[in-house]
């Protein structure tokens, strides 16, 4: 659970926390500006679900995990309940999606 934090995984963390209930991972690019400047967007998403999970993936360092799950442009947003992907976001405004997500999800 994040208690509002987001923690960057590596593939190793990958399989083990998205079998928790909800989890929000975000597949970054730190040198690309959209991603730079959804972070903070992102970190304030997760301070208000502070149930869900939320979770960085690098798309440089885990190209194995982008290739299993299809990821082409980044940011992209995958979230898994139970272990298995419910949504994805790709396009903008990305966290206003997973708000509205998160909510039908979590029933808040």
């Amino acid at each position: 659970m994040s208690n509002g934090e987001v923690e960057e995984l590596t593939k190793n963390q990958f399989d083990k926390v998205i079998n928790e209930e909800v989890v929000v991972v975000d597949f970054y690019d730190e040198l690309e500006m959209s991603c730079i400047m959804a972070a903070p967007v992102m970190n304030e998403v997760a301070k208000k679900f502070e149930s869900v999970n939320f979770c960085r993936i690098n798309v440089e360092e885990c190209k194995d995990l982008t290739q299993k799950y299809n990821i082409f442009s980044a940011p992209s947003v995958l979230v898994f309940e139970n272990g298995k992907e419910v949504n994805r976001i790709t396009e903008t405004p990305i966290w206003e999606k997973v708000e509205e997500i998160l909510f039908r999800l979590r029933n808040y």
